[in-house]
């Protein structure tokens, strides 16, 4: 009888395609044979994703690391959903020492971590990981700092609608955590973003050395886009890629240039930039946020550093097909792009278009109004009838 060496099946398992079948691709191959199931788990292990509200699926897995406990070396990114009934897996999970990427999510409802101690007991011996580079909370109230203590390999943070408990912290503690990346999300008032906890003192985590920040609000809230520019203003010198998503109301009340508070001559090795513009010529609105870009971009102290910029793009045309309501500070941004030698993509995305005709017509004018761009073939436009922002980085976790 023929055998494939161990190498060849291992390789043909690299190649199947991570889709929504993955799992079920490789559940198949681990019953080829003894010879294919032994290579076969740590692909079909390395992934794991828990409905912690289907009973069935944790007392499979449960029963799963209890007969073959070598498996737990397999698992090295972990999906827990609905993480309010963490209390009935206490029991088998145990430290997987390999794990990189912890994900918890509370969708259906906030989990108080500060009322539920079989919780914090749960994930203690997950969040002792030597590997975990990777966090993301979502729906979290009251999560204790003091349980990522451990964590001295963390780079990559994600928090959704989180509170943290800072309980027994103090400004004289000497543990640290180096962040590289940071993406903050809110999304309604009673649980807002941690930003002046995160620049206090007692915040454990060192953000000398974060390379990414990624502000995301749906709240409305006005003071939420500025304080994300005053973060950013705070960790700039070493910032080389920045998502920011203002609100509609923090620009249209007052008409002032939040984009001032970001102090763009600090950020110095910036390379990737995605920022809100938005245009309505309404008279009741009458806001043109374009100038606010260019005096951002204009502020930037090396432009040899930027490599892609992103325009999330909310534009109100009365006059369609001529656009001229919005006309004003386009070529502007193109003649000042030229100064942007080394950029590699200049990315346009409109939504809420009337019709897929008029955003092809918008897209066609855009063309018109970024020739520079469009002649150095680094210029891309989309449309679509949703925020864009909302649909490819609310979901964003750092590499894994």
């Amino acid at each position: 009888m023929s055998r494939f060496p161990a190498e060849i099946i291992g390789q043909f398992l690299l190649h199947i395609n991570e889709d929504t079948e993955q799992v079920e691709n490789l559940r198949s191959c681990s019953l080829v044979s003894q010879t294919w199931c032994s290579i076969t788990q740590p692909f079909l292990y390395n992934r794991v994703v828990l409905n912690l509200e289907e009973a069935e699926e944790a007392s499979s897995l449960a029963d799963i690391l209890s007969k073959s406990p070598h498996i737990r070396a397999y698992i090295r990114h972990l999906i827990l959903t609905e993480v309010s009934n963490l209390g009935p897996i206490v029991a088998f999970l145990d430290p997987l020492p390999s794990l990189e990427s912890l994900q918890l999510q509370s969708y259906s409802r906030p989990y108080n971590l500060a009322t539920h101690g079989e919780g914090v007991v749960a994930l203690e011996p997950l969040l002792s990981s030597r590997c975990l580079t990777s966090l993301r909370l979502s729906d979290i109230i009251d999560f204790p700092v003091q349980l990522l203590r451990p964590c001295l390999a963390l780079e990559h943070l994600a928090i959704r609608h989180v509170t943290f408990s800072t309980s027994g912290l103090d400004a004289d503690d000497a543990w640290r955590l180096f962040l590289k990346s940071l993406l903050l999300s809110t999304g309604f008032v009673q649980m807002s973003e941690p930003i002046d906890w995160l620049l206090s003192p007692v915040c454990p985590f060192d953000l000398s050395r974060l390379e990414t920040f990624i502000g995301l609000d749906k709240s409305g809230v006005n003071n939420v886009y500025e304080s994300h520019c005053r973060f950013i203003s705070h960790v700039s010198p070493s910032l080389k890629t920045v998502l920011i998503s203002p609100p509609n109301s923090s620009i249209a009340v007052g008409h002032t240039n939040p984009l001032g508070i970001l102090q763009p001559q600090r950020l110095r090795v910036i390379s990737s930039i995605t920022i809100t513009v938005r245009q309505d010529p309404d008279p009741s609105e009458n806001v043109n946020t374009l100038p606010w870009l260019i005096a951002f971009l204009s502020g930037l102290p090396n432009p040899e550093t930027l490599h892609d910029l992103t325009l999330n793009c909310d534009l109100w045309y009365e006059d369609y097909p001529h656009f001229t309501s919005i006309s004003e500070g386009w070529l502007e941004i193109d003649a000042l792009l030229n100064r942007f030698h080394n950029l590699k993509r200049v990315h346009v995305e409109c939504y809420d278009e009337a019709d897929e005709e008029m955003g092809k017509d918008l897209a066609s004018w855009l063309f018109t109004q970024l020739p520079t761009s469009h002649n150095r073939g680094i210029l891309s436009i989309e449309y679509s009838d949703d925020h864009p922002y909302m649909n490819s980085l609310e979901g964003w976790v750092s590499p894994t």
